[in-house]
């Protein structure tokens, strides 16, 4: 691991490396170095996950450097503000070894990161830092950026993959499943809602961060205060409602994603409204009509997506979704579709949040 870490840019001498973190898709560790006193994180990428990875790390390139333009502009600070990654000798963002690439990243210092929603203030915190995110690369040209996953939240074509699966699936799945397959059949004709706004123009193109949970934003330790979001691997061009839909589907759920008693799920609306005012505080000028009509409907929409592709790879016999338990990707399905309901359920009040803000 040191002949890696040496073949970047970092200060210091190496003291000692260790793993890190709890990510499940990619390798993290904590490298020390001393003299000065510097930490770093060293991750390798999982190609599995990643078959793009030159085009991935351009991507985070390029959205990094226009955010410290933007800061430097304002005459802000932008250190432990913007993920910074340690160039290679050879003044790239990544190396390739035999097992794959790595990179090396800036230690941000005296940052925590929560898998878990502390309270509706962090909520509302996290809702300003993807806003942010959003304003800060508002004037970024998002078709310069590589589309890393193809189709990652083309709803319309997951609907058509998920009628296909149907005619691979096991049968007795399919039995088991029924209701929810008619469940979904039911909602075909509102998954073209945001491609179709890409179509007509009422709904732009923007630099999207496609993993909005809570787990992706470093808190200050000793504060309620945002430091920096992380984990920019899925960053490619989007909708704005992509990130919204998400967060809220994850943040403002009462249950776990794969909760088996479905009477628990329901919406935080607390939460949504904290989200809502966050999000929206650095983005009022720069949204539109569209956009902010739609903000509720993603949350269906990304949510519909999700337990879409879960009940599939169900049907399939689960081959992409690590499961834990025989029924987990159903029971998945499940909790999912049943927030969907909720979400349509409690679309009045949430709108009526929406244009609290606006």
């Amino acid at each position: 691991m040191r002949t890696i870490i040496e073949r970047f840019l970092y200060e210091g001498s190496y003291v000692s490396h260790e793993k890190f973190g709890f990510g499940h898709i990619n390798e993290t560790y904590l490298v020390t170095c001393e003299k000065p006193l510097r930490q770093y994180i060293l991750q390798w990428i999982n190609p599995a996950v990643f078959k793009k990875i030159p085009e991935l790390m351009r991507n985070i390139e390029l959205v990094t450097e226009h955010i410290k333009r933007q800061y430097e502009k304002e005459g802000i600070a932008w250190k432990d503000k913007v993920l910074t990654y340690v160039p290679t000798l050879e003044g790239e963002s990544y190396i390739k070894e035999e097992r794959g690439y790595y990179r090396l990243y800036h230690f941000v210092e005296n940052s925590i990161s929560y898998e878990q929603v502390p309270d509706a203030r962090y909520l509302e915190l996290a809702g300003e830092a993807f806003g942010e995110f959003q304003h800060r690369l508002h004037s970024f040209d998002a078709t310069l950026l590589y589309e890393t996953i193809n189709d990652f939240h083309h709803t319309p074509k997951r609907y058509t993959h998920f009628v296909d699966s149907l005619n691979k699936a096991i049968p007795e799945r399919i039995v088991e499943a029924q209701s929810w397959i008619d469940f979904i059949h039911e909602r075909a004709p509102f998954m073209g809602l945001v491609i179709q706004g890409f179509e007509n123009k009422t709904i732009p193109l923007r630099v999207t961060h496609n993993d909005t949970k809570i787990n992706n934003i470093l808190f200050d330790k000793d504060e309620p205060k945002v430091k920096c979001l992380v984990d920019l691997d899925t960053v490619m061009p989007g909708s704005l409602l992509y990130d919204f839909g998400d967060a809220i589907r994850f943040g403002c759920s009462t249950a776990k994603e794969d909760e088996i008693d479905l009477s628990k799920i329901d919406v935080n609306l607390e939460y949504f409204d904290a989200f809502t005012r966050g999000f929206i505080k650095p983005l009022k000028k720069t949204m539109t009509e569209a956009e902010f009509k739609h903000l509720s409907d993603s949350a269906i929409l990304i949510t519909l997506e999700l337990g879409m592709r879960f009940l599939m790879d169900y049907l399939l016999g689960d081959h992409y979704f690590k499961i834990h338990r025989p029924k987990h990707n159903l029971e998945r399905a499940m909790s999912q579709l049943t927030l969907v309901k909720k979400f349509e359920e409690r679309k009045p009040e949430m709108d009526a949040i929406v244009r609290k803000y606006r």
